[in-house]
């Protein structure tokens, strides 16, 4: 089953400035992203979505297609990704290239690998789900999570109370999607359904490499990742063992 792997990459940013194009570890963030594509043996294509004339310019340098430039009224903050991807699914068709399954490829996920990639489209394959994605371990528990009326706190779990003080070690881990790796059958993107429908699969990364970058401290902790990564070793300590121990 042959997929197609989109990178949407708009000119804006607010955070970063020209996000997409800023250098981290010695050439332009997209490139991670497209390089990674290209790597992967699942992707028969890769396409970058863009307005940018020059985001364009450096996929193409880099490997990737950009065939279309993507309308201004696509490209706003407040547009969400999956009219994007539409946008580009549709454009292929239309040119005789539509594939059975997308990939989203976000180009902050510059840590994602092409085995991380094929992963979940063996995943989705493999399973005949709706869709697949990569997750990570969230930061905190959800029982220590709290909705906030003014200053009064509440738990958002309906979760015992002596849980809430619970050391993390004896908490079940809970996880979230961390943007890396969506993908998705063609035909639902086309029909204009969920995007995820009902049975929803998942291959779980790293939570160092699932850094998103979103604005500089961001980029500076993708940067010493990077670093670890390329010195051998990704630099992430064992998780310690308190039991037996006190708090």
């Amino acid at each position: 089953m042959r997929a197609c792997g989109i990178i949407p990459a708009r000119g804006g940013s607010r955070a970063i400035p020209r996000k997409n194009l800023v250098t981290l570890g010695g050439k332009p963030l997209i490139a991670h992203t497209i390089v990674a594509a290209r790597e992967a043996d699942s992707l028969s294509d890769v396409i970058v979505s863009t307005e940018d004339e020059e985001i364009a310019a450096v996929a193409r340098e880099w490997g990737a297609e950009a065939p279309f430039m993507r309308p201004e009224c696509l490209a706003g903050d407040d547009v969400p990704t999956v009219e994007v991807l539409r946008h580009a699914v549709r454009w292929l068709a239309d040119h005789g290239r539509s594939l059975p399954l997308t990939v989203l490829l976000q180009p902050t996920s510059p840590l994602r690998t092409a085995a991380d990639i094929d992963a979940t489209v063996r995943k989705l394959i493999e399973t005949g789900a709706d869709s697949a994605f990569t997750i990570c371990e969230a930061d905190t528990p959800a029982e220590w999570l709290l909705r906030l009326s003014g200053d009064r706190a509440r738990q958002l779990l309906d979760a015992q109370r002596q849980r809430f003080s619970s050391p993390r070690q004896l908490l079940p881990p809970v996880y979230c999607q961390n943007g890396a790796v969506e993908v998705y059958r063609t035909d639902r993107l086309l029909a204009g359904e969920d995007m995820y429908g009902e049975d929803m699969r998942v291959v779980i990364m790293a939570r160092e490499d699932s850094i998103d970058v979103d604005d500089w401290l961001d980029l500076e902790r993708a940067e010493a990742a990077l670093a670890r990564r390329q010195r051998g070793g990704s630099g992430r300590p064992e998780r310690e063992s308190c039991e037996g121990q006190g708090a």
